[in-house]
């Protein structure tokens, strides 16, 4: 992985870092949620990953070629891990805007993997720590913020951006997806199928 200190966003955290006001920045080019809601259903749908501005976000290129790889080529070791693996850092910013083609991946009945990107998809969506929300708490998360607190409680990620963004940016799919999921038990074999549709 390469220097985060050189993506763009790295310029707007410094601006915070130095006491600019966050909501200056609210909708603006480096908004995560801002850019999650531009993506359209043809490019999440058609795997269009060109049309998403990962070049944006911290590490948003390692996170584009793991998907990539993982779509194509259908190996666990070769794409699956990246997201998972940047959240347990502390960096979620450029891993949400995976979460809605690693949701495809994983409603794939054909691609090996499913089960895989369905655990990274819901990793930008968790709380402070990996690991730490249910996929009931996932339906929690509030859409506005209480007490004008723009960092909405989450503070910031190890690159200075700001954690609720990246949170708040990755539960409305997982929340979709979450009411719209049915596991089947099959107790013969141990097996469960996994059945979903897909949030737009």
């Amino acid at each position: 992985m390469g220097d985060w200190r050189t993506d763009p966003t790295f310029t707007m955290c410094r601006a915070l870092v130095d006491g600019a006001d966050l909501s200056s920045f609210a909708g603006g080019p480096f908004d995560v949620r801002a850019a999650v809601s531009a993506i359209r259903p043809e490019a999440k749908d058609g795997f269009l990953l060109g049309q998403v501005p990962w070049e944006r976000f911290p590490q948003g290129g390692d996170v584009r070629d793991a998907v990539h790889l993982l779509h194509t080529e259908g190996s666990l070791r070769a794409g699956a891990g990246v997201v998972s693996g940047m959240c347990a850092n502390d960096m979620r910013a450029a891993a949400v805007l995976a979460v809605p083609f690693l949701i495809r991946i994983a409603a794939d009945s054909r691609h090996p993997c499913r089960a895989d990107a369905l655990v990274e998809a819901a990793c930008p969506a968790r709380a402070r720590h990996v690991g730490i929300a249910s996929p009931d708490e996932l339906l929690l998360h509030r859409a506005d913020f209480q007490d004008g607190d723009l960092y909405d409680d989450y503070g910031v990620e190890v690159t200075g951006y700001p954690a609720g963004w990246s949170v708040a940016a990755a539960r409305p799919t997982n929340s979709r997806l979450a009411r719209t999921t049915h596991v089947t038990h099959h107790p013969a074999d141990g097996k469960q199928t996994v059945t979903a549709h897909l949030p737009r």
